[in-house]
Protein backbone atom coordinates (compact mmCIF):
# COMPACT_ATOMS: atom_id res chain seq x y z
CA UNK A 1 0.00 0.00 0.00
CA UNK A 2 3.05 2.56 -0.11
CA UNK A 3 2.55 5.94 -1.72
CA UNK A 4 4.19 7.30 -4.46
CA UNK A 5 5.15 10.76 -3.24
CA UNK A 6 7.30 13.36 -5.02
CA UNK A 7 9.68 15.71 -2.97
CA UNK A 8 8.60 18.99 -4.95
CA UNK A 9 12.32 20.40 -6.15
CA UNK A 10 13.39 24.06 -3.81
CA UNK A 11 11.46 26.98 -5.44
CA UNK A 12 8.58 24.49 -7.07
CA UNK A 13 5.46 26.27 -7.00
CA UNK A 14 3.30 22.69 -6.61
CA UNK A 15 5.28 22.72 -3.37
CA UNK A 16 1.60 23.69 -2.19
CA UNK A 17 0.03 20.95 -3.67
CA UNK A 18 2.41 18.44 -2.51
CA UNK A 19 1.88 19.38 0.66
CA UNK A 20 -1.71 19.16 1.25
CA UNK A 21 -1.31 15.38 -0.70
CA UNK A 22 0.77 14.51 1.86
CA UNK A 23 -1.72 15.95 4.81
CA UNK A 24 -4.85 14.12 3.30
CA UNK A 25 -2.67 10.91 3.78
CA UNK A 26 -1.78 11.41 7.05
CA UNK A 27 -5.55 11.98 7.76
CA UNK A 28 -6.89 9.09 5.91
CA UNK A 29 -4.32 6.99 8.20
CA UNK A 30 -1.27 6.25 5.95
CA UNK A 31 1.73 8.16 8.18
CA UNK A 32 4.11 5.54 8.43
CA UNK A 33 3.36 5.19 4.55
CA UNK A 34 4.48 8.91 4.13
CA UNK A 35 7.51 9.39 6.48
CA UNK A 36 8.24 6.03 4.83
CA UNK A 37 8.03 7.81 1.31
CA UNK A 38 9.93 11.69 2.23
CA UNK A 39 13.00 9.43 3.18
CA UNK A 40 12.97 6.83 0.18
CA UNK A 41 12.62 10.15 -1.72
CA UNK A 42 14.91 11.77 -0.01
CA UNK A 43 17.71 9.21 -0.22
CA UNK A 44 16.76 8.63 -3.98
CA UNK A 45 17.71 12.23 -4.50
CA UNK A 46 20.70 12.26 -2.75
CA UNK A 47 19.98 15.30 -0.50
CA UNK A 48 22.85 16.63 0.92
CA UNK A 49 22.69 17.39 4.88
CA UNK A 50 21.40 21.04 4.53
CA UNK A 51 19.14 20.27 1.75
CA UNK A 52 17.70 17.16 4.19
CA UNK A 53 16.89 18.57 7.42
CA UNK A 54 13.82 19.05 7.06
CA UNK A 55 12.30 15.97 5.29
CA UNK A 56 14.33 14.45 8.54
CA UNK A 57 12.72 17.05 10.62
CA UNK A 58 9.21 15.65 9.51
CA UNK A 59 9.66 12.01 9.61
CA UNK A 60 10.94 12.15 12.97
CA UNK A 61 7.87 13.72 14.04
CA UNK A 62 5.50 11.45 11.76
CA UNK A 63 7.30 8.37 13.40
CA UNK A 64 7.33 9.64 16.95
CA UNK A 65 3.91 10.60 16.99
CA UNK A 66 2.32 8.13 14.78
CA UNK A 67 0.40 6.73 17.38
CA UNK A 68 -1.48 10.15 17.89
CA UNK A 69 -1.71 10.87 14.69
CA UNK A 70 -5.25 7.94 13.64
CA UNK A 71 -6.86 10.58 12.35
CA UNK A 72 -8.49 8.24 9.96
CA UNK A 73 -9.68 6.39 13.60
CA UNK A 74 -11.05 9.99 14.33
CA UNK A 75 -12.95 10.99 11.49
CA UNK A 76 -14.60 7.39 11.28
CA UNK A 77 -15.42 7.63 14.67
CA UNK A 78 -16.77 11.38 14.13
CA UNK A 79 -14.34 13.04 16.70
CA UNK A 80 -13.87 16.41 15.39
CA UNK A 81 -9.90 17.58 15.04
CA UNK A 82 -8.53 20.53 15.52
CA UNK A 83 -5.34 22.60 16.18
CA UNK A 84 -4.12 25.71 17.80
Amino acid sequence: MGCRLVLPRRGDPAAEDWVAVQALAVLAGRTPAVAESITTQADTRRLTDDRRTGAEACVRYLTNNKDYLRYDEALASGWPIATE
